[in-house]
């Protein structure tokens, strides 16, 4: 037995063999045998035109050389030749002719039970499988060219070649590392695909024939079908509904992409293959996604899903979804990832706008148990000093007691005064909540403005001795809502003369800077422990106490002011310590010379 022989003899017996497949076939060559083809050769029965592409694909997916060639060892179609092969071997006379010897004598020792596997003398190996039609061996289908993965490769012994043969050493040592490396596991799967696609050769030749020589018109259809499933077959990777791409594990670029997602992010094919998906991916998500391609580097996990956020080639975000696997085998030399992306920003609007609706009721809640509270207790008590006060009084009065009358009567218009105030400010409030008040700005000057607040509340001021001094520059014209902007005064120069002690003192301030106007009310009142001052402007909580003089007071007048500064655009804010008084600061947009900054 010779060299090749024995060669061949090995690779069988490492292979085995490969019952389910061949089975198939041979079935299909039994019900064919009927049919005369005497008259016809492959390329008659089946159109290598169509052939090429699909080869190509093939050839692309699986990682190595593939090729149809017909019984006369005539190339028809082929894809992926390692260049150890194509440049070097097959280029030399010497090993060319050791090339040819291989092939003539597998195709006198084919297999026709099963696929041969076979090592060429410079180890590199060959599966080879029969392509039969009408029972007849007409073509032969091979994908080639590789290493097993538990064979060492013998470095040396090409060296010594590329010298006795006067290759390039380095060239051709650098050709004989670029040979894929494959698993067993994944040899038997790329038999099992080239049996199974030996038998759709098969078929299509078949009906070709059948085609030719009786059925045209009927089997005009079934051919059609036949193609349209060899699309799907090549379409594979541009499955609808979802982006997939190949990802250099380490480096994270695009190797390959389907058109699904570079229609998704608003890119060319082309243009993605330039990016990696670090550049696309939003710098909050980044570190995640780098940690989990790190653990399957790894081997830690098996693979991911996550959502995260893409920018598009606008600059607009996407939300996707998902899930990467890891391909062990090797991608011209590198492991690569397989991506499989799903568009979810519809979905992630939705949950924004339940999330937001959810805040909302939550707020809505809060606000109907204030109003329930300001209205069984806060509006409750004026009513109830006014009831008690007024009886006294009366009482007083026919007993012609005027002290007691007159304290009594202080006692009314105080009551009277604040549940007036409660009442302006709980339907202002309630309008707000429920849309009816209008955002309506005009220009005004806020000197004039402030003198006016300042004229409705100066009694309860003159009561307690305080000086209001109106520090607002003349010339100052700001754009807001009087209405709204009359609400904030009142409630925050009310508040200040209610919490500053007899003989005290008010300022209201205001300082421009850019396109902001800075206004203060600024008071020498008993001020607000910090570790209160956090319960100011909000609803979930209730800070009150009585004023120097012993007036009820509420929170509502402050979430009054809150609400309508940020219909402004503004903020507002608090500084203040305890027995030295308060400065409510806010913010409003400024105006220069008139006309809007």
């Amino acid at each position: 037995m010779s060299d090749l022989s024995k060669i061949i003899e090995n690779s069988v017996n490492r292979e085995g063999e490969l019952n389910e497949p061949v089975s198939i076939q041979k079935n299909e060559e039994n019900s064919q045998k009927s049919i005369d083809i005497s008259d016809f050769s492959f390329s008659d029965l089946v159109d290598i035109s169509d052939l090429q592409p699909l080869v190509n694909h093939y050839s692309e997916l699986a990682g190595c050389v593939i090729g149809i060639l017909d019984v006369d060892n005539t190339l028809l179609a082929s894809a992926g030749w390692q260049k150890i092969c194509s440049y070097f071997h097959r280029l030399h006379p010497e090993e060319r002719i050791r090339c040819t010897e291989c092939d003539n004598f597998i195709k006198q020792n084919l297999n026709t039970e099963n696929p041969t596997a076979y090592r060429c003398k410079n180890g590199l190996w060959d599966v080879i499988h029969p392509i039969y039609i009408g029972g007849k061996h007409l073509a032969n289908i091979f994908f080639g060219q590789f290493f097993f993965d538990d064979e060492a490769i013998d470095i040396s012994h090409f060296e010594s070649q590329a010298a006795e043969y006067g290759f390039d050493k380095t060239e051709y040592i650098k050709a004989v590392q670029e040979v894929p490396v494959f698993s067993s596991k994944k040899v038997d799967t790329l038999k099992h695909f080239n049996a199974a696609l030996a038998h759709i050769i098969t078929k299509k030749g078949y009906t070709n024939l059948l085609l030719k020589k009786e059925k045209i018109e009927e089997l005009k259809i079934v051919n059609k079908q036949l193609i349209e499933s060899e699309l799907k077959f090549r379409k594979l990777f541009e499955q609808a509904g979802v982006g997939v791409a190949q990802v250099g594990a380490s480096t994270g670029g695009f190797l390959k992409i389907n058109k699904k997602f570079a229609d998704m992010l608003g890119y060319t094919i082309d243009e993605m293959l330039q990016l990696t998906f670090q550049e696309l991916t939003h710098p909050d998500d980044l570190k995640e996604n780098l940690h989990h391609q790190e653990l399957l580097l790894q081997k830690k996990i098996t693979e991911y899903s996550t959502e995260k956020r893409y920018f598009r080639k606008d600059g607009t975000i996407i939300w996707v979804m998902i899930t990467v696997s890891p391909m062990w085998e090797l991608e011209d030399g590198k492991e690569y990832h397989i991506l499989i992306v799903q568009d979810i920003t519809e979905r992630k609007k939705i949950e924004q706008t339940l999330t937001e609706n959810e805040a909302k009721f939550k707020e809505l809640n809060s606000t109907k148990d204030k109003f329930f509270s300001i209205i069984a207790h806060d509006l409750k008590n004026p009513f109830t000093v006014l009831k008690g006060a007024s009886e006294l009084l009366s009482i007083y009065l026919e007993k012609n007691d005027l002290p007691k009358s007159k304290a009594k009567a202080e006692m009314i218009s105080n009551a009277s005064i604040h549940g007036y105030a409660l009442l302006e400010n709980l339907l202002v409030w309630a309008k707000s909540q429920t849309g009816g008040i209008l955002f309506e700005p005009q220009k005004i000057n806020l000197k004039n403005r402030v003198g006016e607040s300042i004229k409705e509340v100066e009694d309860n001021a003159r009561v307690k001795n305080i000086i209001i001094i109106n520090e607002i520059p003349g010339n100052l014209i700001l754009e807001v809502d009087e209405n709204l902007l009359s609400v904030v005064f009142r409630n925050l120069i009310t508040n200040a003369i209610k919490f500053t002690h007899h003989g005290g003192k008010i300022k209201i301030t205001a300082t421009t800077e850019k396109h902001l106007v800075e206004i203060a009310v600024i008071d020498t009142g008993i001020g607000i422990p910090k570790e209160h001052q956090y319960k100011l402007f909000r609803l979930d909580t209730n800070f009150s106490r009585t004023g120097t003089a012993n007036e009820k007071s509420t929170s509502l007048g402050l979430l009054l002011c809150k609400e309508f500064i940020e219909k402004h655009k503004g903020e507002i804010w608090v500084e203040s310590e305890e027995n030295k008084g308060s400065e409510f600061r806010f913010t409003l947009p400024y105006i220069q010379n008139g006309s809007v900054s």
